[in-house]
């Protein structure tokens, strides 16, 4: 019987893990901003609540996603809404290296997908 050494075990658990879901997670930090600050806010996906602001700024967790995020925020009578698209997680391309199958992990967890750190969401010019 053959004896499987350690190494090559961990170099196939990453491999079939995807390399971005293991660097990053599958979930991002997003701090939402408004102008003016304060707003209540309500982030959604595909008209589904995700998280409810009190106040801006502050940081949110969102599980990623290629759908994307909504975010509706009001204050004092004014509103003011912003429609974030994930981009590309850039540990995805160390797939790459790992042939197809951690790039397939990654897709199915959605890891593959990025969104930005901060986000702000302008209300219109009072006049």
């Amino acid at each position: 019987m053959r004896r499987f050494c350690a190494p090559g075990i961990v170099a196939l658990g990453l491999a079939l893990s995807g390399c971005a879901a293991v660097l990053t997670g599958t979930a991002d930090s997003v701090t939402v901003n408004s102008e003016p600050t304060g707003a209540e806010c309500h982030v959604d996906r595909m008209s589904q609540p995700i998280a409810v602001i009190k106040s801006t700024p502050e940081t949110v967790r969102i599980v990623r996603s290629s759908y994307p995020v909504e975010i509706t925020c009001s204050k004092e009578g004014l509103a003011g809404a912003l429609t974030v698209t994930p981009g590309v997680n850039p540990y995805t391309y160390l797939d790459l290296l790992g042939g197809g199958v951690p790039y397939l992990a990654d897709s199915l967890t959605d890891a593959d997908r990025d969104l930005p750190e901060s986000v702000l969401v302008q209300f219109p010019v009072q006049r």
